[in-house]
Order: structure tokens, then sequence, then C-alpha cells
């Protein structure tokens, strides 16, 4: 480890929580030796507030993607935010240059915020994604020149996955690709910060929510009607901070839980039930849970991962539209999470790209 310490900037996407909560292992790790400062903007902010209340955070505004209802209009609605998405991009370059100059950081990490780096300090994009899963494959090589474009600007990119192309969580999104052998590229393991434990599993199903609205409402509407008619004990972690004013006489409802909570709620859990996001993946994995992944309609790297880790046997997939939980429960016994507990939390990993930061490592082309 560098003997001095480095004041960093690391910039995390407020799109849910995922891009929040997989920071919490890293940033613990980078708090022992160097000063964090954060960039982060609403739901991220109050996380990284709340979990690291003696780091500054500064406010960094990202843009807002809002999923469509229907999945058939979903490549139109992100087509009209294209632009959004670029001038977001610009907005937020612009302040960085401003952080960097005014705040005097040496070095940036920017979790998936791709206008945050500059050309003068050491820059590191975190991502799952050296390609994108497009709705039209044909447009998928444009993500790959998108990436390329982009990782001109980082010093080097940090990829939350094992390098093995068969026991790995990212499939094609990162593997076997242009980008894979990336000399910008690494590897860094996956992260989690919950902990297993071996206790008592007295909760039959624990159903969990996140994500974009619409759909993470109209996902709890269909879990409310039918949570109610299974035997045992149902728990449903809202993930809002505003009460639900229902009386769910069937089902434990919490609206939203701390990570702690919510690793005794995982680990007191004989089925999971939540999205296809990458991070609560690797939750899952790392806690060697069963689950039922419902994928966000028309998110396509939710759908591809789903139907990844289905057709690999390691979770039970169902659309939402298609949610019978009676009978969804009984298939997904047949599924085994893999046993990846060797490339978690590799602080090894993140030790030695933390070694790589001398500024030659700014003169590696794209």
């Amino acid at each position: 480890m560098e003997q001095s310490g480095k004041r960093i900037l690391y910039a995390v996407l407020n799109w849910g929580y995922g891009h929040t909560i997989h920071a919490f292992p890293l940033i613990d790790f980078l708090n022992q030796y160097h000063e964090v400062i954060f960039a982060a903007d609403g739901q991220a902010m109050i996380l990284l507030r709340r979990r690291f209340p003696q780091n500054l955070c500064v406010p960094m505004k990202d843009v807002r993607i809002r999923y469509s209802k229907h999945k058939v209009f979903m490549p139109f609605s992100l087509l009209l935010q294209a632009v959004k998405m670029l001038l977001g991009l610009r907005r937020e370059h612009q302040l960085t240059q401003n952080l960097v100059k005014h705040l005097k950081i040496d070095r940036i990490i920017s979790d998936n915020r791709y206008g945050v780096w500059n050309k003068r300090v050491p820059s590191y994009l975190i991502t799952h994604q050296l390609r994108f899963h497009m709705p039209i494959h044909t447009m998928e090589p444009l993500s790959i020149f998108f990436n390329r474009m982009v990782f001109k600007g980082f010093t080097g990119v940090w990829v939350l996955d094992s390098p093995d192309n068969e026991q790995n969580l990212s499939g094609k999104l990162t593997h076997e690709n242009a980008l894979s052998s990336h000399p910008k590229v690494r590897f860094m393991g996956l992260w989690s910060d919950l902990v297993p434990r071996t206790v008592e599993e007295d909760i039959d199903l624990l159903a969990i929510l996140s994500g974009p609205e619409p759909q993470r409402t109209m996902l709890e509407n269909i879990l409310l009607k039918q949570m109610p008619l299974l035997p045992g004990k149902k728990v449903l972690v809202r993930g809002v901070e505003t009460s639900l004013p229902l009386n769910q006489e069937d089902i434990i409802l919490f609206d939203f839980v701390d990570r702690e909570r919510m690793n005794d709620l995982i680990a007191r859990s004989r089925m999971v039930l939540c999205r296809s996001g990458y991070t609560s993946t690797m939750d899952l994995v790392r806690m060697g849970k069963k689950a039922i992944m419902i994928p966000t309609p028309g998110q396509t790297e939710q759908e591809y991962q789903a139907e990844l880790y289905h057709k690999r046997g390691w979770f039970y997939t169902v659309s939402q539209n298609a949610l019978a939980l009676s009978k969804d429960i009984q298939a997904a016994q047949k599924f085994e999470p893999p046993n990846l507990s060797d490339w978690f939390n590799r602080t090894d990993l993140l030790d030695d790209a933390i070694r790589a930061w001398p500024k030659e490592l700014l003169k590696i082309k794209s």
C-alpha cells in the first residue's frame, strides 16, 4: 500500500441502490489509507452520508432515467433521452474539473459516471459492462465504440467480476468481447458487504423491491395480491422511505432497511425474490441463497442477466407479468447459486490497482 494517502474523489451514479451499495466495501478499504470525498446525488448521497458520516459528500447531479410502463416503448424512450444523457455527461465533466481544482483531488474513482474524469489526474471507471445489451442486437457494436471513446478519458477501467470466462456474473457484457483484453481493463472480483451467517431460516419468502418507478410500484402491487395467499412467513422490503398506507396482516412490511438488517433478513430466508440487478446478484451469491429473479421490464441488462443465470441453473427467473408465486417458488427450488467465494471482496486486487497509480499510466492509449 502506498505510504502517503491520497485525496480521492469517489463519484457514484444515482440509478437505484445497487451502484451505491456495492461501493461500500471498496470505500471501507480506501478509508483506511486515503481521504475519500464523495460526489453523488439524490438517494445515493443519502445512503453514502448515512453509511460514512465522516466523509465529505458534495452534490453532483446526474441524468434522470424513467423507464416506460410498456416494454414496447422502451427503446424509443431511451433514444429520446440520449441527448439528455450526453448533455448530462458534459455537465458532470465540467463540475469534475472544478472539484479537482478547488478540492485538490489526487485521484478519481467513478462508478459508472462517464463524465467524471480529469486528464491531469489518474481517473478510474468502475463498471460491469464493457458493452451494453441493446434492445436491437445489431446496435451492440455501437456500444463497443462508445466505450472505447469513454475509455480515452480514464487511466483505467475496473470491472467488478471474476476474469474466468465461465464462472462469472456478467457474461458477455465483460467477457469474450473486443474490450475484454483492453490494456486499461482490470478485473477486480466481486464485492458485497453482506456476511454469510449460519442461522435458522425462519422466513419462507423474502421479497426485496428496488429500481426505477413506475416498475417498482407495479411489482409491489402484484406481490401484495399474491403473497398473502402463500403459507408461511413472508417479508416484503419495499425499498422506499414512504410508508404504505395499507395494513397487510399476512405480510411483514419494511419500507427501507439498512444493510445490517438486510444481512439478517437474507440469512434467515429460504427463498428470496428480487430484481436481477448486478448488486442484488452479488449479494445473493455471497450469501448462497436461492432466488426468484424478476428483471425490470425493458431494462435489457437485467433481462440478459436473468436469462444467463437461468440457463446456467443458478437462479430461477420469470417475467413480471407472468409471476405466479405458488408455482414459481417450487420451480426455483431446483436452482442452485454458484460458489464464487474465492472472488469476493478481493482487497488484494484493489491494492494492486492502487499500487498501479503512477502517472505514466495516463500514457496508455485506447
